[in-house]
């Protein structure tokens, strides 16, 4: 029987689902195309810089704590090697074709 190759970056850019690989620092390795599509910015944009630099904070809501509870999530994941779930949380994001505007996620 002949051995299949896999493409797995081929496999993993084409699964359903917005997925980031990070280093534990918060560096996107890599994106799928799905994350491509709702983050609204180029693999290029994304890939080398840290999610929170690529994703501040709303400086317009002192009261916004979807980039704390997200970094608090990936701590308690970086120091137990579980996963942990999370509820939606607002996090308002930075229109890429509008510096300085923000638009309200979850």
């Amino acid at each position: 029987m002949a051995e299949t190759m896999i493409n797995y970056q081929e496999v993993f850019r084409t699964t359903p689902g917005a997925m980031a690989v990070l280093t534990p620092e918060g560096v996107i390795l890599d994106v799928n195309d799905e994350y491509v599509e709702v983050s609204g910015r180029s693999r290029e944009q994304l890939l080398g810089r840290n999610l929170f630099d690529v994703f501040p904070r709303n400086p317009d809501d002192p009261a916004e704590l979807g980039p704390i509870q997200l970094r608090a999530s990936f701590d308690v994941v970086i120091e137990t090697g579980e996963r942990d779930v999370m509820m939606p949380v607002r996090y308002d994001v930075e229109d890429p074709g509008r510096p300085g505007e923000f638009e309200e996620r979850y």
